[in-house]
């Protein structure tokens, strides 16, 4: 039987370039949901930064002096990514 030879590096490439888009769109459908959630503060700020390192990233992040207090208490973000289809678990 023949080896067969992988080339990772062109494998991470076509991942990333196909892979941004779709993920830095649903960070960003994240973040308009927590955004519109009436637990939301009117004050807080959610953003997302999208970014690349061996693979396509989007972070969707909450800013506010009482965030993470408000996600334990309401569970913003995640309900915001459970909407999309995502589970959202504890390391």
């Amino acid at each position: 039987m023949d080896a067969i030879n992988l080339d990772y590096e062109a494998i991470g490439a076509i991942l990333r370039e196909t892979c941004a888009a779709p993920i830095n769109a649903l960070a960003l459908q994240i973040a308009a949901n927590a955004a519109g959630n009436g637990d939301t503060p009117k004050d807080a700020k959610v953003t997302v930064k999208q970014f690349t390192t061996d693979r396509a990233i989007a972070v969707v992040m909450l800013s506010h002096p009482a965030a993470q207090s408000l996600e334990a208490k309401h569970g913003i973000l995640k309900r915001a990514a459970s909407a999309e289809g995502l589970e959202v678990k504890a390391k």
